[in-house]
């Protein structure tokens, strides 16, 4: 059986070695150690949460050229009953402004590629504006 993060990671290795092929390289990427599970209890020592998956948490969160991206696992998403349930894909530009955020879909992997191109765009139009 594949552990949940090492699929997390292909999934993300396929998406900059197709989608972002060209602006962005994998050997590029750094990756955040994963964060561990945080078991809350009650006063008598009872665990609230219901959470039994293991001790990490299933997410993969990389940095790259300023961009944070992080992509959860499904049953992270769905971790405790009266949790809303979280984005599966996010992106920040910089540590407080989320540009795109949604579920694990195509629709939101592509409005990532489309923000990636443009601004990959505007930054060597500026470039060449400023040179010439």
């Amino acid at each position: 059986m594949m552990n949940e993060r090492r699929a997390l990671f292909r999934q993300l290795q396929h998406y900059f070695e197709t989608q972002l092929f060209g602006l962005y390289r994998w050997g590029s990427v750094k990756f955040r150690d994963a964060e561990p599970v945080v078991v809350e209890r009650d006063r008598r020592g009872h665990r609230i949460n219901q959470r039994s998956l293991g001790r990490i948490v299933e997410k993969v969160v990389l940095d790259f050229d300023g961009y944070t991206l992080s992509l959860s696992s499904p049953n992270e998403i769905d971790r405790g009953i009266g949790v809303p349930p979280a984005p599966a894909v996010e992106l920040w530009d910089g540590p407080t402004n989320l540009v795109v955020s949604g579920p694990n879909t195509p629709d939101t992997w592509a409005a990532i590629t489309q923000l990636m191109r443009e601004n990959m765009e505007d930054s060597h139009g500026q470039a060449r504006s400023s040179s010439g």
